[in-house]
């Protein structure tokens, strides 16, 4: 029961760089900091399994096949540092 207010630990950044490609610049866009944390509750962990499962293995967001977007998932560090 309650609201619940997800913790988010993220700063934002320009992102660019070169095609070598095109010989040209690429576009920038906005995106999270490298190292944003996202923090959420949930009672139901079981219901969002398969979906956090493709989450972590696929990524989110643009420009993916260029490294943006990688997502971690529970990842045992989490585990070091106080539950909220």
């Amino acid at each position: 029961g309650g609201i619940f207010r997800p913790l988010m630990f993220s700063s934002p950044v320009v992102v660019g760089g070169w095609s070598d490609a095109w010989g040209l610049p690429k576009p920038t866009s906005m995106a999270a900091d490298a190292g944003s944390v996202y923090v959420f509750k949930t009672d139901d962990i079981e219901g969002w399994a398969d979906a956090l499962e493709m989450i972590e293995a696929h990524g989110i967001g643009d420009r993916r096949e260029e490294g943006f977007g990688a997502v971690r998932i529970c990842d045992p560090f989490h585990r070091e540092v106080r539950q909220v």
